[in-house]
């Protein structure tokens, strides 16, 4: 599991309750890019995730880098 990515995001799914974090770049869709963890073990490796403990359910919060500020939104499903 690498949290050092250039970006991030985290979402809270409003659906399922569940969360959801990445780096923003690489595709979550290819074989082997995902990985299941308790959130402890995600916030021992970026611990500026665990600043995200109040996102409200339904929004995602991104930032532009390391160190840079979240920025907090509705989380919007694309529609078909």
């Amino acid at each position: 599991m690498d949290t050092s990515g250039p970006r991030g995001g985290s979402s809270h799914s409003g659906l399922s309750n569940n969360w959801v974090v990445g780096d923003g770049i690489t595709d979550p869709n290819l074989p082997g890019a995902s990985v299941a963890s308790h959130m402890l073990h995600v916030i021992e490796r970026n611990s500026s995730i665990a600043e995200l403990s109040s996102l409200p359910l339904g929004h995602i919060a991104t930032r532009e880098g390391p160190g840079r500020p979240w920025v907090i939104a509705r989380h919007e499903y694309p529609s078909d």
